[in-house]
């Protein structure tokens, strides 16, 4: 099945540098976001096992606090996530699932982070990792400007050999963006980096969490079923125009401006996929004449069925930040 795209630029430039094709790029469901929920009392110090003493907080998150911890049993430092806790919404338990099949892996070929265990503290389900330096997005951040080529195209393929891993054990991660990829050591060249962060992974077939805004594959908005790891290909490639030209590529989080904004970069989803998404009708309405059967709403229109007001935005081509 196709897509029929008029691309601004070529957003999928980087599968030229692997053989994992994006079949079906518009089959997902639109997921509400978890609400928040608070996490466990941490201060650096704190023993959150009898080996792992927390010796920085590096952040907190959507889903969880993020420590760098001292191993006395084995001398090394750690990172340890401390997964915050939501009713109904087993977001711990599906990520050990997910590591305990990786788990088999070596980081170093694979490009995926080295899990090692987890265990509670309070109550919270923890898990313990390889300590990693620094996550893409503070790293093009700190650097002012997008990576350099020779950069780009090494992570373009270690991040692709991380989603042919994920593909042979049949697991969409759904939460490609900047942040999930770590740099392994800033210092060292080429970049080395790992996939982390699988709280929102899902096994192709399984019902999934959501996706993040900016990220999110026009299948996740359109309402079609069932995912594959299609969805993977679409945030990966939001992800690398992102860290190429510093710039966020789709920045609106309400749903009509995240399509507006795909549409006119990418053109509009066959009429043949429209008719697959539950949602479509949300954004789209049918027409006798035209080139589409669907047509897109026009802004008015959204407002007056919704009452939400549409923003207008300024597309990014490639060839600006050459």
């Amino acid at each position: 099945m196709t897509v029929n795209v008029k691309p601004h630029f070529n957003f999928f430039f980087f599968l030229l540098f692997f053989s994992l094709k994006p079949a079906d790029m518009f089959q997902s469901v639109l997921l509400n976001s978890p609400s928040t929920s608070r996490g466990p009392d941490l201060s650096v110090g704190t023993f959150l096992s009898e080996s792992l003493q927390v010796m920085d907080l590096l952040g907190e998150g959507a889903f969880g606090h993020v420590t760098k911890c001292f191993s006395t049993k084995t001398g090394e430092m750690e990172a340890v996530k401390i997964i915050k806790k939501f009713p109904g919404l087993p977001v711990e338990k599906n990520e050990v699932v997910i590591l305990k099949q990786l788990r088999s892996l070596d980081p170093d070929t694979s490009n995926i982070i080295k899990w090692k265990e987890s265990f509670t503290y309070q109550d919270h389900m923890c898990m313990s990792y390889e300590l990693l330096d620094q996550d893409l997005q503070n790293y093009v951040k700190a650097r002012g400007e997008g990576l350099l080529i020779p950069d780009l195209k090494s992570v373009i393929r270690q991040v692709a050999t991380a989603l042919q891993h994920l593909r042979s054990f049949k697991i969409v991660h759904a939460d490609i963006r900047p942040e999930n990829i770590m740099i392994v050591d800033r210092r060292q060249q080429p970049i080395r980096v790992r996939l982390v962060d699988f709280g929102l992974s899902f096994q192709i077939g399984d019902r999934p969490f959501f996706q993040a805004t900016g990220y999110r594959a026009p299948e996740v908005l359109l309402g079609i079923h069932p995912l594959t790891e299609a969805i993977d290909i679409w945030s990966t490639g939001a992800t690398l125009v992102e860290v190429a030209t510093a710039s966020t590529i789709f920045e609106n989080e309400e749903e009509y401006d995240e399509l507006s904004q795909i549409i006119q970069s990418h053109g509009q989803p066959s009429d043949e996929i429209l008719d697959r998404g539950k949602d479509t009708a949300s954004y789209f309405c049918e027409q006798v004449d035209g080139e589409h059967r669907w047509r897109f709403k026009s802004p008015s229109e959204y407002e007056e069925e919704t009452g939400l007001q549409a923003q207008t935005f300024t597309s990014i081509r490639l060839d600006d930040h050459r």
